[in-house]
């Protein structure tokens, strides 16, 4: 009798390995869940509070304090608050929409961290706008500071949980994507031995004329999809050099005050080096510093409301936004490309076959030798997701395929 043997792999069907590695994922994330559920509960009930504030405010029938308002009229005052009230209900019936349904824990909550982290900042542009009817009603806005504080605290908690799960979310990104790949070769696979059994039982001169031309409308469909993409990366990063020009001459003074600093000119010279976390996070930081400078006019450049936009979109995230989108839209692409490459070279195989028997023969070796790869690859991936879910899972599967 032997002692200590290793458990058997679990066998999991290829397309059941999605759903495991989610009720995985969602399982190493239970503690989140029970942290940001109350979180949320919380904000929730702030925003409560925001909303009976907001009420309360637009049937405050008090006149405005007029001392330190650049304004006679108290009509105009009263007819702002009216406007500055609306205008934060518009924004509360936005923002308290119904959830999603969501397939992991982190997707629900990321969720909830980007919708309130627009409304809060929503609120603060509101608040710039209408600041006349703050400076008229300075002593009737305690309960819009306080519930406003309490859903920022509560939401910068659910963001710092978010962060803190950064590394495991990385983990089931990179497992979920090797599942996807080896879905593809395994459809790739199919759709070669589909072909290599419909060509090596077809006569001679067995493909159509039509079928090439298929192929060809497939071809251009895909095509115009790239084109679609590069033209929006192209819109992309022209709005990234918009913004990077804009800020230009600041950030070269910036560099000039700031002698013992890593400089940030360089990295303005090359946007494309920011998608490098490092690097942006460098930027991100001297950005704030730059704004501060802007804001004490230690800087001081003629188009200083560009810049002050341009330095608040920075900030906001609206630049980190683009440089992912761009990176996203470079990773949607490579699928495209290879479909592109698998439909011209099936095309070009085909078209042989049209123009001649003769290289029939040389068009299945290279079908074969492509089946024979996409096989060796299928064992490789397939050893890579089984591998990550021991790492990462602590739970040993054998891909059942």
């Amino acid at each position: 009798m032997f002692f200590g043997g290793s458990k058997e792999p679990e066998s999991v069907a290829i397309e059941n390995l999605a759903p495991v590695l989610r009720d995985e994922f969602n399982r190493k994330l239970s503690r989140l869940e029970s942290k940001a559920a109350g979180i949320v509960t919380g904000i929730a009930s702030s925003v409560k509070d925001f909303v009976a504030a907001c009420d309360a405010f637009r049937n405050l029938e008090k006149e405005p304090d007029l001392e330190y308002v650049r304004t006679t009229s108290s009509t105009h005052v009263k007819d702002q608050k009216n406007s500055y009230s609306n205008l934060l209900s518009r924004m509360i019936s936005n923002d308290t929409k119904e959830d999603a349904r969501y397939e992991t824990i982190y997707d629900r909550y990321y969720e909830v961290v980007q919708r309130t982290g627009a409304f809060l900042n929503d609120i603060l542009k509101a608040n710039a706008q209408f600041k006349m009817v703050l400076d008229a009603y300075p002593n009737d806005l305690n309960k819009f500071k306080k519930s406003f504080s309490s859903i920022e605290v509560q939401w910068r908690m659910l963001k710092a949980e978010l962060e803190a799960r950064n590394m495991d979310f990385k983990e089931y990104h990179e497992t979920l994507g090797k599942i996807q790949a080896l879905m593809a070769l395994i459809d790739e696979a199919k759709t070669i031995e589909s072909a290599l059994a419909e060509l090596e039982g077809a006569p001679q001169h067995a493909v159509k004329k039509e079928e090439v031309e298929g192929l060809a409308g497939k071809i251009a469909s895909i095509r115009s999809q790239e084109q679609a993409i590069n033209r929006k990366i192209s819109e992309v990063n022209s709005e990234i050099g918009i913004l990077i020009h804009t800020i230009e001459k600041p950030a070269r003074k910036h560099d000039y005050l700031s002698l013992y600093k890593p400089k940030l000119t360089p990295l303005l010279d090359d946007p494309s080096s920011l998608r490098n976390e490092d690097k942006y996070s460098e930027f991100y930081k001297q950005i704030g510093e730059i704004n501060g400078e802007v804001e004490k006019g230690t800087i001081a450049v003629k188009n200083m409301s560009e810049v002050r936009d341009a330095l608040e979109k920075i900030l906001e995230g609206r630049l980190k936004s683009m440089l992912d989108e761009v990176t996203d839209l470079e990773s949607n692409k490579l699928p495209l490309d290879a479909e592109l490459r698998d439909l011209e070279r099936m095309k070009h195989e085909m078209e042989n076959l049209l123009h001649g028997n003769s290289q029939r023969e040389s068009a299945l070796a290279e079908m074969r030798n492509r089946s024979v790869r996409v096989k060796e690859d299928i064992g490789k991936i397939r050893s890579a997701v089984e591998g990550l879910f021991e790492r990462y899972y602590k739970r040993r599967i054998r891909v059942a395929l």
